[in-house]
């Protein structure tokens, strides 16, 4: 949209997933960049794979030669340990209604200090839109209500669990079935490595299309996988959160590991 409207030019960045070493994918983000290169957008969790890409790195590259970066941490914050100043991005940006396991429409943004005041806020605000107060941000005439009380309520929860027991329960998790799958037809295409992904994965059936066995599960076994991929390329994706059971994730593997 913004390329249509301002005639900025896109330019995308094919990166390998999984990378074979995890710092591949840096290389071929500095190879698009040039003179021009303004801004980067990248996840910091692969919404396909769970892959964590290295953020950190990228944008201690990016920064090195003006380019600032914009991180969409939808599948990352709740799910892993995130530091916004440690991460060293110019920006990022959340929402509450995946790991944090909160209501549609919660979220945060990130806005370093230096930067906030050439960032106009989208909606009207009394405020002067080039200040420093980040609650220029804030659209006070039509947020929901319910939705900011139960974010609330969602941090709290969060909070109280503590981060790095989250992280450590979802890595299990996904290990846990991730090392019981003895299908020839399975491959994967998620680390195993606990520092390149935590809860989320996803493999592929040699023959037979993701999108289809999502339906046929949740029919026949009330459980709710995703899948992804265009046909022939499509794939199943494993997301489970702390409450998941591993007597669930029992019932999964059975199913799974049976496929012929």
């Amino acid at each position: 949209l913004k390329s249509k409207r301002s005639g900025v030019k896109l330019t995308k960045v094919n990166l390998a997933m999984p990378a074979i070493v995890a710092n591949d994918n840096i290389e071929e983000i500095k190879k698009s960049v040039t003179s021009r290169t303004r801004l980067l957008v990248i996840s910091h969790i692969s919404c396909l794979n769970g892959e964590i890409f290295p953020v950190k790195e990228i944008a201690r590259e990016m920064n090195a030669v003006g380019v600032e970066v914009l991180v969409d941490g939808a599948h990352a914050f709740g799910h892993i340990d995130v530091s916004f100043p440690e991460l060293g991005c110019d920006y990022y940006t959340t929402c509450f209604h995946k790991w944090m396991a909160g209501p549609m429409g919660g979220g945060l943004l990130y806005v370093r200090p230096d930067k906030i005041s050439k960032i106009w806020p989208q909606f009207g605000t009394y405020l002067d839109p080039q200040s420093t107060d980040m609650t220029k941000f804030e659209n006070f005439y039509g947020y929901g209500v319910a939705a900011k009380a139960s974010s609330l309520l969602s941090l709290q929860l969060h909070f109280e669990i503590g981060m790095e027991t989250k992280q450590k329960r979802l890595t299990f998790l996904r290990q846990y079935w991730m090392r019981q799958i003895d299908n020839p037809k399975i491959s994967f295409f998620t680390p195993d490595d606990e520092s390149r992904a935590a809860g989320m994965a996803s493999f592929r059936v040699e023959g037979i299309d993701a999108h289809e066995l999502v339906k046929e599960i949740k029919a026949k076994h009330s459980l709710a996988l995703g899948s992804s991929g265009p046909k022939g390329m499509t794939r199943v994706r494993v997301t489970p959160n702390v409450f998941t059971t591993t007597q669930e994730l029992d019932q999964m593997l059975s199913i799974i590991n049976n496929l012929r």
